[in-house]
């Protein structure tokens, strides 16, 4: 005897297998009579519609998955333009049910007026069942839907973000019309300040505001989707937030040993040193040939925890020093600071801008020593949980940080509004989804980040 959960699962796969069967047919259907009723300009007209004329000439085979439905569904085809705030325009779908009407069967009918009236929205991700499902939730009012969908669910995570229509068809929900690419927490912000900037504008967020927005929506999710495919170059800053363009400085010496012990409190943040000097080099009378200084700055603006923070290294080589900074204002930093110090010790002679390229590739390859000591330290478990700890304090000190992303709120800030704290919760979330660097084996643990934020 078949129990009533296997009968109402069985009972939703045919269903599911039939609106698919349908919903292909009826796609080259309504090309077909879109051109024939509106012309051959008419898939043009719509694509330059659908990317507000800012997307490329023709869709790629991966906007069609979205473009042709919406095309269908949503397109106006009035000369006008005019479009009712809750319900279908003058579409393609339209056109065709008017002229079509008594040859329909019940089921195409139906379909075709549930997909009439389903607005494109954005839907975040709540649960997720690979090959079978998913729970979304409307990103504006919060309805909760559970979606039957087979490939789709292979590659969405919980708290993505996904654009589309949510078909109910009795009582089945399947999607038509996805976007071509789900929007990852680290990239929802763009679609958190749209949300507040509808919600501004309307005393209660209802389903019909899709209707309403729709442009503002599908041209958000473009963007986004565009920023995804083709990201931007990389900014890379150093944790005083400047520009990463490296410099090296050099100076000539007089006397390369007087020059050094001048110096030499560079590698302290207190002034206070040892007698001894473990980076010089002496030849056999102990006269000073070599050596290596590093420039300590107190703290660190970005890791709190940090007691100091490199600025810069220092080499000594016969009568010649050579300072390696990772930017402008440091070098120019470094300049004065060295000039002062040395007097008639040093003479600056020149200052050559580094390739960034090259300046990384000759940093990861003179540092073999620290490379192998940094292996040994994950090899050994007693030194790795240290170093994970040490990693995982540093990431609990975020939230005293200030991040561009929150307007420069700090996170403790910015989660005493409704609008702050989800932002925050996307960031929380793309953390767990993508940690930003750290050694292998290394994921943070946002637990008790969410519990000092009261977001558990």
């Amino acid at each position: 005897m078949t129990d009533r959960k296997s009968k109402g699962a069985s009972t939703n796969e045919v269903l599911w297998r039939r609106l698919n069967q349908l919903d292909r047919k009826l796609g080259d259907t309504l090309m077909e009579f879109a051109e024939e009723t509106f012309g051959s300009g008419i898939f043009a007209e719509a694509w330059a519609a659908y990317t507000g004329d800012e997307g490329p000439d023709e869709p790629s085979e991966m906007d069609l998955n979205s473009f042709l439905p919406w095309m269908f569904y949503a397109f106006d085809t009035a000369p006008r333009r005019t479009r009712a705030l809750n319900g279908p325009a003058a579409t393609v779908a339209g056109a065709y049910v008017n002229k079509n009407r008594s040859q329909l069967s019940d089921l195409e009918a139906r379909y075709l007026e549930a997909c009439a009236h389903a607005p494109y929205r954005l839907w975040q991700v709540v649960a997720v069942e690979p090959g079978y499902g998913c729970q979304v939730a409307d990103f504006l009012t919060g309805a909760t839907f559970w979606v039957s969908e087979r490939m789709g669910t292979l590659s969405i995570e919980n708290g993505d973000v996904v654009y589309g229509q949510v078909i109910t068809f009795d009582g089945l929900s399947l999607f038509s019309g996805l976007g071509s690419l789900t929007i990852p927490p680290r990239e929802q912000i763009p679609l958190i300040d749209l949300r507040i900037w509808i919600r501004r504008r309307h005393k209660e967020l209802t389903e019909s505001l899709w209707f309403t927005h729709a442009e503002d929506v599908r041209l958000t999710y473009l963007e986004l989707r565009d920023h995804l495919l083709n990201p931007p170059t990389p900014i890379f800053q150093n944790t005083d937030g400047e520009l990463l363009e490296p410099r090296e400085l050099f100076f000539t010496l007089s006397d390369p040993g007087a020059a050094f012990e001048a110096l030499r409190s560079l590698q302290t943040c207190d002034g206070k040193l040892d007698q001894e000097l473990p980076e010089a080099e002496l030849d056999s009378k102990g006269v000073f040939r070599s050596g290596e200084i590093e420039w300590l700055g107190r703290g660190n603006k970005q890791m709190k925890s940090w007691e100091n923070t490199v600025l810069g290294r220092l080499y000594f080589e016969k009568n010649e020093l050579r300072a390696e900074v990772n930017s402008k204002a440091r070098a120019e930093r470094l300049k004065a600071l060295l000039e002062k110090r040395l007097g008639a010790l040093g003479k600056w002679t020149r200052t050559v801008e580094v390739d960034l390229e090259e300046a990384l590739n000759k940093a990861t390859a003179s540092h073999p020593e620290q490379e192998r000591l940094e292996e040994a330290i994950l090899e050994d478990p007693e030194a790795r949980a240290e170093l994970f700890k040490a990693l995982q304090r540093q990431y609990e000190h975020w939230i005293d940080q200030k991040i561009p992303a929150l307007g420069g709120k700090t996170p403790r800030k910015a989660v005493k509004d409704i609008d702050g704290r989800a932002k925050v919760q996307a960031l929380l979330k793309a953390m767990e989804q993508e940690p930003p660097g750290g050694p292998p084996g290394f994921k943070p643990d946002v637990g008790p980040i969410r519990r000092a934020l009261g977001l558990l």
